[in-house]
């Protein structure tokens, strides 16, 4: 069994709207039965990147999930950080220049958290603002070194 496809199974699981402990114990399960062995370590890392704070409450009701959660050294703040956290960037494109696609790129200090700057990033709720220009599309985003980042906007389209 290779990890990628279980990942894509697990993808599925965690994108459905209602997904909760019950169908995270149920893939599990399933998974006991379908493979030989099963990449738990895989599975939590996963999870803990994409819902963590569903990890968490599987965790509460699981002593494995709970186990392997203290083996990786998973602090307990990264898994309950707020589902509505926010990052609002503020910035001035008047003096950059985009690229010929119209990307602009800018680079971001920051003294946040890398796993709070990581959560809002997949969850699309780090928001840039240019003084001028208003709401910014971000498009990418990538970790230059601790605390740095390049960020890659675009001016939003109106709506017609």
């Amino acid at each position: 069994m290779s990890h990628e496809h279980l990942i894509k199974e697990l993808d599925f699981v965690l994108t459905h709207p209602l997904c909760g402990v019950k169908n995270l114990e149920n893939f599990y399960n399933n998974c006991l039965f379908m493979y030989d062995t099963v990449p738990l370590i895989v599975i939590v890392d996963h999870i803990r990147r994409e819902k963590p704070r569903l990890l968490n409450e599987w965790s509460e009701k699981n002593e494995i999930i709970q186990k392997i959660i203290t083996e990786m050294e998973i602090p307990k703040e990264e898994l309950v950080l707020n589902q509505n956290s926010n990052i609002l960037i503020m910035t001035d494109l008047e003096k950059e220049q985009p690229s010929s696609n119209g990307i602009y790129k800018i680079l971001w200090t920051t003294e946040l958290d890398e796993n709070k700057v990581d959560f809002c990033f997949k969850r699309k709720t780090l928001k840039v603002q240019c003084r001028k220009n208003g709401n910014l599309e971000l498009v990418g985003m990538k970790k230059i070194e601790l605390n740095k980042y390049n960020l890659y906007l675009k001016m939003k389209e109106e709506l017609k």
